[in-house]
């Protein structure tokens, strides 16, 4: 990629400052903030795909969260601009019909609804058209990618009976499903960290995590909002992997240092490969207020769920009760991380809430039956490795050989 920058890079940092701020008292000012293969970037657009990202990441609009999304919003222009290029290339194009159902499918209205959607735009100051544009962009990428390479690849019957043999190899393996934000050190390991750190920020301030993926990632992941779906345990790098075994469902990891980048993930879901339906559980629940001091001794001679818990010792101001077939899904992650290491037979650790103390001794546990997987899908999920992987290939190719000029006076 050749990137011709007038003056210095602070120079260029401190002119799209003064843009963005300005732009924000008034959205019709627009200078030339350069091109990408004769087409005019301008200030108007860049501030609009500002406006876009922190709307998108449900962000306060402010200097700080600007400055914080500024630089992958120049990028994403740019890339945008390169995928259009592209397709006047290849005379590739897309009707009116085709973008309005994209973008119903995209932010989940009803194609008949679109006015709405217009002036839901308009109220936030958002120009429809900077909107469409970039919905246009991926569309024809789309079909770039398919015109080019769909045809091309092919998925063998050895490839699948590998993975199959991985899977087959894995029943009863732990798998995790998860989301990833990565970064790539490419040739700046420093700017790499700044970019990763401002992501965290982001994520520290509740953004959805999804939503920051898709817009930040580096991976090929970032079209699924950064999902990259069930993986063994045994397929992970040992930091990857030791992270999701100490993090509770929803949670959010700190920045993770690769070889080759950085990355944060989140922990969606947890399972033991092959179960057949949801996990459920019969138990005993065993309370008492915090101040029973017996409450542990009472713990300690509990031996199986048949026992007659009103005769034993300590019993006194101990309630107890049974609940059948309960979901795992229907407790905290605390709770479920403590039971997902138990056996039949075995009690929970004693948890706190209120002014009470209660633990659960596990009675029966069901949906741990074995089911193979469909080699369809298998089949599936290789075919979509593979578009994804050259489609992040080919952009970067024509990025390459691209005539990039930033900063233009």
């Amino acid at each position: 990629m050749t990137y011709k920058i007038t003056n210095a890079i602070s120079k260029l940092t401190i002119f799209l400052f003064f843009i963005a701020n300005y732009v924000n008292a008034n959205d019709e000012f627009e200078l030339l903030i350069g091109t990408v293969d004769e087409q005019a970037l301008t200030s108007y657009e860049l501030n609009q795909r500002i406006k876009i990202l922190i709307n998108t990441l449900q962000l306060e609009d402010n200097i700080g969260n600007r400055d914080k999304v500024r630089e992958i919003a120049l990028e994403k222009l740019i890339e945008d601009k390169l995928k259009i290029s592209e397709a006047k290339k290849l005379e590739i194009t897309i009707s009116d019909s085709e973008l309005d159902l994209f973008l119903s499918n995209v932010f989940k209205f009803p194609v008949e609804k679109k006015i709405e959607f217009s002036n839901f735009l308009n109220d936030e100051g958002i120009d429809e058209d900077v909107v469409r544009e970039q919905a246009r962009a991926e569309l024809l990428w789309n079909k770039i990618i398919n015109q080019r390479f769909a045809g091309f690849i092919t998925v063998s019957e050895l490839e699948i009976n590998e993975e199959k043999k991985i899977y087959d190899n894995n029943i009863g393996s732990v798998q995790f499903n998860f989301s990833e934000i990565l970064v790539n050190k490419n040739e700046s390991k420093k700017d790499a960290l700044k970019k990763i750190q401002q992501i965290e920020q982001l994520l520290d301030q509740n953004t959805k995590f999804s939503s920051v993926a898709s817009k930040f990632s580096d991976s090929p992941t970032r079209l699924q909002g950064g999902v990259l779906g069930w993986v063994f345990s045994s397929q992970l790098d040992n930091l990857t992997r030791e992270s999701l075994e100490n993090m509770l469902l929803g949670q959010t990891s700190k920045i993770i240092e690769m070889e080759n980048n950085y990355k944060i993930i989140k922990l969606n879901n947890k399972r033991i490969y092959g179960q057949k339906g949801k996990k459920k559980y019969d138990i005993i629940n065993f309370s008492s207020p915090k101040n029973n001091d017996n409450f542990i001794k009472f713990m300690n001679i509990i031996t199986d769920c048949s026992q007659d818990f009103n005769s034993l010792e300590f019993s006194e101001k101990i309630n107890f009760d049974k609940i059948e077939k309960i979901e795992i899904s229907d407790f905290s992650d605390e709770i479920q991380k403590d039971m997902n290491e138990k056996t039949v037979g075995e009690k929970t650790k004693i948890f706190n809430k209120n002014n009470n103390q209660y633990f659960f001794l596990i009675c029966n546990i069901f949906g741990t039956e074995i089911e193979k997987i469909d080699e369809k899908i298998i089949e599936n999920n290789i075919y979509t490795r593979k578009i994804r992987q050259l489609s992040r290939t080919h952009l970067n190719k024509i990025k390459k050989i691209a005539n990039i000029n930033i900063g233009i006076e």
